[in-house]
């Protein structure tokens, strides 16, 4: 695992308003970065297939270039049914 700074492409403060985040590649980082924003929000737009959001990736050490990730979401209904009698 490896430490990133991921933040909205939108966010006018850019890397210094971005959220630290422990992840095994900046894609994953980048999707923990959405799945946090959609929780802090309680919205869930991307989770649900509704939109996309475009997150910039960089490591914490500043030791490669920030990449650039546009993250969707697949919803997937699931239902169980269970004997109650």
């Amino acid at each position: 695992m490896s430490d990133f700074v991921a933040w909205c492409s939108d966010d006018e403060d850019g890397p210094g308003g971005g959220r630290r985040i422990e992840a095994s590649g900046a894609g994953e980082a980048a999707e923990k970065w959405v799945a946090r924003y959609e929780q802090a929000g309680a919205e869930y737009d991307v989770a649900s297939g509704r939109a996309t959001k475009v997150v910039c990736v960089r490591p914490a050490d500043h030791g490669g270039p920030t990449t650039t990730w546009e993250v969707g979401g697949d919803p997937h209904p699931s239902y169980v049914a269970r004997a109650i009698r």
